[in-house]
């Protein structure tokens, strides 16, 4: 019996102190209600500025000489010698490997295989004795170059372009060309050439970059980060990419705070970049949008600006 008593005792005490927690949260709970309707759902804000805005495009391609020529024989027969090797540098008409026409019955000279361009020697093809024959009347295909001689005091930078974004490129915009080897150096280049066709099953232009390579850092088969000057807007309404919601319809909204109070704009949005979005109408410069906290607005409510402009 006595344990009995001992239990209801500590039952009722839980009991008690459970109340007592309960209703000294339900009294915080409603303070904090109470405090957060009188000042406001707490936001950050960002003064609406004017700034100049870039369009570009951010693409990924490979770096390729600017030409690549094989050369072959003028007659068949056994190649003799080579007269230079792999990375060296070539002149217009220069002799670069021998060929011995080796017919019984008759004793030929040494025949000259001559460069067509200047350039860098990339590859030699063939071993010293192997028969080598001519690229007679055109037929490559059945031919045997002797070496490969590229061009790159200039190089092209070939990029894919999909197909909505075709229509910003064309000749002579400015480009400006990365490469892993150089981490901190930034290659000048223009747009020289923009594919006609549409790739059916990429979607899809092949566009190509004219890069100045006079020092020769730039390397055939190089991986390259490429970035498209597009167009150029300036003294344009600018906020943070952040400050923008954007409905499930598609419409874009932004929560503007005027005398404490949030206000849901409609604004319709130009350039874009990593950081800034331009707003062509719905904002005016020296306005306030919030830039965190949003989420917690709607329009009409009180808002209490805690970072970023003047408490009103």
């Amino acid at each position: 019996m006595r344990k009995v008593i001992i239990w209801v005792v500590v039952v009722l005490f839980i009991g008690l102190i459970g109340y007592r927690v309960t209703v000294s949260i339900g009294k915080f709970t409603k303070k904090t209600v109470a405090k957060t309707e009188d000042t406001g759902v707490p936001v950050e804000v960002v003064k609406v500025r004017t700034g100049d805005i870039a369009d570009r495009l951010n693409l990924t391609g490979n770096v390729m000489a600017n030409e690549t020529v094989n050369v072959y024989a003028k007659v068949p027969g056994k190649l003799q010698k080579y007269l230079v090797s792999e990375g060296d540098n070539v002149a217009v008409d220069q002799v670069v490997a021998m060929v011995n026409r080796d017919e019984p019955g008759f004793d030929y000279a040494e025949s000259p295989v001559k460069t067509n361009i200047a350039g860098i020697v990339s590859k030699r093809y063939p071993d010293i004795g192997a028969l080598v024959s001519p690229a007679a009347g055109g037929a490559v295909a059945m031919a045997t170059p002797v070496i490969t001689v590229v061009n790159i005091d200039k190089v092209k930078v070939v990029v894919d372009v999909v197909e909505k974004d075709v229509a910003k490129v064309s000749k002579d915009l400015s480009a400006q060309v990365k490469v892993d080897a150089y981490p901190k150096r930034t290659f000048t280049g223009t747009v020289t050439s923009v594919s006609p066709m549409i790739d059916q099953m990429s979607r899809t232009a092949k566009i190509e970059i004219t890069v100045d390579n006079t020092e020769r850092l730039l390397r055939p088969g190089m991986f390259a980060n490429v970035d498209i000057l597009v167009s150029y807007h300036s003294g344009r309404i600018l906020v943070p990419v952040k400050c923008i919601i954007e409905k499930p319809d598609g419409t874009k909204r932004v929560m503007v705070i005027k005398s404490n109070i949030a206000e849901d704009r409609a604004v319709t949005v130009g350039f874009t970049d990593n950081n800034n979005a331009e707003i062509l109408s719905g904002l005016k410069y020296g306005e306030y949008a919030v830039s965190t906290g949003q989420q917690r607005l709607t329009n009409g409510i009180k808002a209490a600006i805690i970072s970023g402009g003047e408490k009103e």
